[in-house]
């Protein structure tokens, strides 16, 4: 798992630039859904670009809170370094 978002107030940012989403499913078009982690001492925002990524997290045996959004790939791209790596 290698794509995530890097900006300064990640919660914030999901809820200005997002759609939550109660049951994510895998998309690729102008969006893509994106999982913020609490990792207790720090969130995380993982990228999920493909199905493979997105069934590791929905994985019901890692207990994190998890939130899910549909976020525009414009501002994925403007705020994940490793953007070209993973998405065409």
């Amino acid at each position: 798992m290698g794509l995530y978002i890097e900006v300064n107030n990640k919660v914030k940012w999901c809820e200005d630039n997002g759609i939550e989403v109660e049951q994510p499913t895998f998309i690729n078009d102008d969006y893509l859904i994106c999982c913020l982690i609490d990792n207790n001492i720090f969130y995380a925002l993982s990228v999920l670009y493909s199905k493979t990524e997105l069934k590791a997290f929905m994985d019901t045996k890692d207990k994190r809170d998890k939130r899910f959004f549909k976020i525009h790939k414009k501002l994925i791209k403007e705020n994940a370094p490793d953007y070209n790596l993973y998405i065409n």
